[in-house]
């Protein structure tokens, strides 16, 4: 979501990069995901890779599942049911327990629903 606000008191610094719709910025101890606005940016699709991921596993059956820097777990939605394109996991000391699913964009699908399978996956079935 886009939001707009106006204020007599604060300065403010307005920030657009080309070509790149989402992008983070750090702001003292978190990362902020931004959005550019505006007609002419295309939004580009999330895309993890093994050379940017802090690891890598795989599984059989689901595929390859990368971290990312927030330690979030990501992997292609095979069945891609209700225009998911990713499953976002959270790493637990038995192994990755589904958070949400992420349309092409990377954002999560809060109001989704998640069936059964593959809502947890134990560490002792990923390889990597």
């Amino acid at each position: 979501s886009t939001r707009k606000w106006t204020s007599d008191n604060q300065r403010v610094h307005n920030l657009t990069v080309d070509d790149i719709h989402t992008y983070y910025v750090s702001a003292q101890d978190a990362d902020v995901l931004v959005h550019n606005s505006g007609e002419d940016c295309e939004r580009g699709l999330w895309k993890i890779t093994a050379s940017k991921a802090k690891n890598v596993k795989k599984h059989n059956k689901f595929g390859t599942f990368y971290q990312d820097r927030k330690g979030y777990w990501w992997v292609r939605d095979n069945a891609g049911h209700g225009g998911s394109t990713w499953k976002v996991y959270r790493g637990t000391s038995k192994g990755l327990e589904w958070v949400a699913d992420a349309d092409k964009y990377g954002d999560w699908m809060k109001s989704k629903h998640k069936g059964d399978v593959g809502k947890f996956i134990s560490w002792k079935d990923l390889r990597g």
